[in-house]
Formats: C-alpha cells, sequence, structure tokens
C-alpha cells in the first residue's frame, strides 16, 4: 500500500467517525468558533478593506461541515457572509451583491457535497462492520460443519467396519456354497470396506 493510499485511507475513516462522538449542540459551537477563528486570522492577517473577505469564511463553512456535518456548514457559512458584509463589504452595488451569492452558493455546494462523503463513508463503514460480523458468523459456521463432518464420518466408519466383517465371515464360513456372482458381491462389499 503507497504512502498516498494509506493517507487517504486514514482521512477516510476521520470523515467517517469524526464528528459521531459530538452532540448537536457542540457541532454547532465548533462551526461558530471556526468563523471567530477565521475572522481573527482575517483581522491580523489583511486589513479590513484588503478584498476578498467572503474567501477568509471558506474554509470555515468547509471545516465545519467536515466536522459537524452539513447544518454547522451552513450556520458557519451564514455567519461569515454576515460578518463579511457587516465588518469588510457593504452591500451598496451589483457587484457587491454578486459576490455575496457567489459566496453561499458555493458555501451550500461545498457543505452538501462534504455531508454526501460524509453519508457516503458513513455507510461504508456500517457495511463493512457488517461484513465482518457476517465473516465472522460463517467461519464459526465453518468450524462447526468441520466437526459435524468429522463426527459423521467417524460415525459412519463403524457401520462400515462391522458390515465388512461380517462379509469377510460369510465369505470364510459360507464362501464354498456362494455362486460365482455372490462371491464377486461379497468380494466388492469387502473391497468397497477398505
Amino acid at each position: 500500500m503507497t504512502r498516498l493510499t494509506a493517507t487517504v485511507r486514514s482521512l477516510e475513516q476521520v470523515l467517517a467517525t469524526v464528528s459521531f462522538g459530538l452532540s448537536p449542540i457542540a457541532r454547532y459551537v465548533v462551526a461558530v468558533a471556526m468563523v471567530g477563528i477565521a475572522l481573527e486570522m482575517r483581522l491580523l492577517i489583511a486589513a479590513p478593506d484588503g478584498g476578498v473577505p467572503f474567501l477568509t469564511f471558506f474554509p470555515a463553512a468547509a471545516i465545519s461541515a467536515i466536522i459537524g456535518g452539513l447544518g454547522p456548514g451552513l450556520v458557519a457559512c451564514a455567519l461569515g457572509a454576515g460578518l463579511a458584509v457587516w465588518l469588510f463589504i457593504p452591500l451598496v452595488d451589483t457587484a457587491s451583491w454578486l459576490s455575496l451569492l457567489i459566496f453561499l452558493v458555493d458555501g451550500v455546494i461545498v457543505c452538501t457535497a462534504i455531508e454526501a462523503m460524509r453519508s457516503y463513508y458513513r455507510r461504508n463503514a456500517e457495511m463493512n462492520l457488517h461484513l465482518e460480523k457476517t465473516v465472522e458468523r460463517l467461519s464459526s459456521m465453518n468450524a462447526d460443519l468441520a466437526r459435524f463432518a468429522y463426527v459423521a464420518s467417524h460415525d459412519l466408519q463403524e457401520p462400515q467396519r462391522s458390515i465388512t466383517s461380517f462379509s469377510q465371515l460369510v465369505v470364510r464360513d459360507y464362501g464354498d456354497r456362494l455362486d460365482q456372482r455372490g462371491r464377486e458381491s461379497l468380494g466388492f462389499v469387502i473391497d468397497g470396506g477398505r
């Protein structure tokens, strides 16, 4: 397995399981915290009139969707849009409205795609668990079947030995009284029992 494949599988496992330990409220708290972190970083890195403020909040929305799902991702997207409009871009012209609309549409698309991936990985993890349980159950059934076959084989050997022994006694005691066909038939029984 290559390093890239191992990394992708690790990320798949994280996507499938990361948020399931968080309560719904905690997921939304994470979304608000991500927007707060994005705002802090924006204020540290660039001046308020530094341009493209929506880009500041896009990672917060995506990470919130990864950690918390669709709802927290959309909340982060809406909070980011609101903060960007309130602090950085007043909605006074068509370009600012268009920027807001593009950010919101992109946010919804990305959050929905991330939720679809999470759902896929969750179902995949559930199917893998079901498959593992099925394999364990089949292994147990195969072991039971092997034990049954051993016991049945052993139990069937005793009647076979009795038939062979009795046939040998018949040939020894009454072989001269049997015709050719009788001797051949008993010979087949004795040979089959060996």
